[in-house]
């Protein structure tokens, strides 16, 4: 059962991003499946991402189309103020419409709304009425908890407004059609919520957020609006507790508040509700369900014959292959007539393809190898390379310089495959500062179930006289991680490859031990994410399971763990696809579990 949870504000207060991020974070240390419903649609696990903006494979629900249409109309109406109302309220049951509908086909058990129509309307629906008439003897000036009463009763049951709401306006008559409607059809599109947050907030410093944005602000985002939404919007939270109760009902004034602290109150009220409401007996730990090899299909996909047997679907034929034609799909038909193909169906993104990827413009391969490699998502992994080189070989000079006495630096790569965004580069430093490169220890890790690696990294280090340690092993376990805090803390840690592989649960464990544990004061952490792209979709129908983040979604799990967004920084590759990211931590030690969150943005 789902646990629709409304989130609430005027603008300025960080809803929008509160919303998204609660899916990833809830996700991630709940083990729940979660969706949040926004401007787009986003429905996660902490194993893979089901549903995305960018990233569909079941297709994208209708009602979730009309949200966002009618939510980029509504916006442009905002100065228009007899038309908004009425495509404000048309969007918001769209958006009601793609909770359910998400609800049905995904069977999430956390829906995080942004907005919702009955308590979102009851807070703006004051500011577009008309001039109220003057009640003799009345001297009140505003009663929000029986105005929300009068407006519900309006809507619910054709009861008059009262003098003092003026006349109602054409959105609010069109809610009480829709109510009728709806239930009729029994389609509770206009049934209240099952908890709801409010973020609450001075509107003069919600104005400032909204003024500081890069665009005109909207016809409503005036001090006078957003004062009288504020205070209607406390009034929709006094009547929801009065339907709902208190406990499902959560108050946090975040006008002071860091971003960290707004995410750890709102995810504490979430656990709570979930912890009440939700049977998680039957969800198992999401690092069970990983696979032995990261970016591998569990079932046997090594001989053409098993992969035209899986991609020979309605789903890989026509929502794939036919659809993306122009773009380029058609070659991946060649993948299992190529050597380098048949390697990444039977071991994933392992070390092996990694090395052939990198090393693609030193050896020679046949053209059936070369469609593999002019892949965009290849040609990615290898643009990523060059952007690493460049920065870590900045980055080690520029330490190497600062040196005293018997310092040394200290770089940690896990996964490391062979480590070429790190050797090669200090190759190149090694060719003007040879003497310097023996004060640097390197520490490797990976799988490594033959020692090849181990092998080869020990012999090239050697050559290069280089210090160099290698632990084999899983970076998501314990001992591993043990190990990593003994031999720490390092300068330089690189965290390449793994992101959208690994559970959303182990990549904020790892985030959070890096910072608090393994990252040396004022050092630099290199990470990066995939976006989707055209073979999202195929390797999805093929079995392949994947988290995918932008830049700024990584943010925010970049900043729950510890880092102050100010020392984050992002280059994207020329094919728009890998996103590389430079974390640097302060120059004092971080204080252990620290929270923090992407720098709030205000959305409509």
């Amino acid at each position: 059962m789902s646990l629709y949870i409304s989130i609430i504000g005027i603008d300025g207060s960080g809803k929008s991003l509160v919303t998204l991020a609660l899916a990833d974070l809830a996700a991630a240390e709940l083990g729940l499946t979660t969706a949040a419903i926004s401007d787009e649609v986003w429905v996660k696990t902490s194993d893979e991402d089901l549903l995305r903006p960018d990233f569909a494979p079941v297709g994208l629900p209708l009602a979730a189309r009309l949200n966002r249409l009618f939510r980029r109309i509504a916006k442009a109406a905002t100065h228009i103020r007899w038309l908004y109302p009425t495509l404000k309220v048309i969007q918001l049951l769209a958006h009601e419409g793609a909770a359910r509908q998400i609800k049905t086909r995904y069977r999430p058990e956390l829906i995080f709304g942004d907005g919702h129509l009955l308590l979102t309307s009851g807070g703006w629906v004051s500011t577009y009425m008309s001039p109220p008439r003057p009640v003799p003897g009345d001297t009140t000036t505003s009663i929000p908890i029986t105005h929300i009463k009068a407006l519900y009763d309006y809507t619910e049951t054709g009861e008059s407004l009262p003098d003092q709401l003026g006349r109602p306006i054409p959105g609010l008559k069109l809610m009480r059609h829709l109510r009728r409607l709806d239930r009729r059809l029994k389609l509770g599109l206009t049934e209240l919520p099952d908890a709801l947050m409010f973020l609450a907030i001075e509107p003069e410093t919600a104005l400032a957020r909204v003024m500081a944005r890069d665009r005109k602000p909207d016809g409503h985002e005036n001090i006078t609006d957003m004062t009288q939404a504020q205070t209607m919007l406390r009034g929709v939270v006094e009547f929801f507790q009065l339907r709902r109760g208190e406990s499902n009902t959560a108050v946090i004034d975040v006008t002071t508040l860091a971003p960290g602290q707004i995410l750890e109150q709102t995810l504490a009220f979430v656990r709570k509700l979930s912890a009440a409401r939700i049977d998680g007996s039957h969800h198992p730990d999401p690092r069970g369900l990983r696979p032995d090899r990261l970016g591998a299909v569990p079932t046997n996909l090594t001989t053409p014959g098993a992969v035209f047997k899986k991609a020979l679907t309605v789903q890989y034929l026509i929502r794939h292959l036919l659809r993306h034609l122009p773009r380029g799909s058609a070659r991946e038909l060649a993948f299992p007539l190529s050597s380098l193909g048949r390697l990444s169906l039977q071991e994933g993104y392992s070390a092996g393809l990694m090395k052939a990827i990198y090393r693609q413009d030193s050896h020679h391969y046949g053209q059936l190898d070369r469609i593999f490699l002019n892949h965009p998502l290849h040609r990615a992994v290898y643009h990523r390379l060059q952007v690493l080189k460049r920065i870590v070989e900045k980055e080690c000079r520029r330490r190497l310089t600062g040196l005293n006495g018997h310092e040394r630096i200290k770089i940690l790569t896990a996964p490391s495959g062979y480590a070429f965004d790190v050797l090669l580069p200090l190759r190149q430093v090694a060719c003007t500062d040879q003497a310097n490169l023996s004060r640097i220890h390197l520490l490797a890790s990976d799988l490594d179930p033959d020692g090849r690696l181990q092998s080869d990294l020990h012999g090239t280090a050697r050559q290069m006289g280089l210090s160099f340690e290698f632990m084999p092993g899983d970076l998501t376990s314990n001992r591993l991680r043990e190990r990593f805090k003994l031999a720490g803390p390092y300068d330089l840690i690189l965290f390449i490859g793994l992101s959208n592989w690994i559970s959303k649960t182990d990549l904020l464990e790892h985030l959070k031990l890096v910072r608090t544990h393994l990252l040396a004061p004022g050092g630099v952490l290199l990470t990066d994410c995939f976006t989707p792209q055209v073979s999202s979709l195929s390797g999805k129908y093929l079995g392949y399971k994947a988290n995918y983040y932008r830049p700024a979604e990584f943010n925010n799990l970049l900043t729950y763990s510890g880092f102050d967004l100010s020392g984050i920084s992002w280059e994207t590759g020329p094919d728009g696809i890998d996103h590389v990211c430079l974390a640097r931590s302060e120059s004092r030690p971080a204080r252990p579990m620290r929270y923090e969150l992407e720098r709030l943005e205000v959305g409509a």
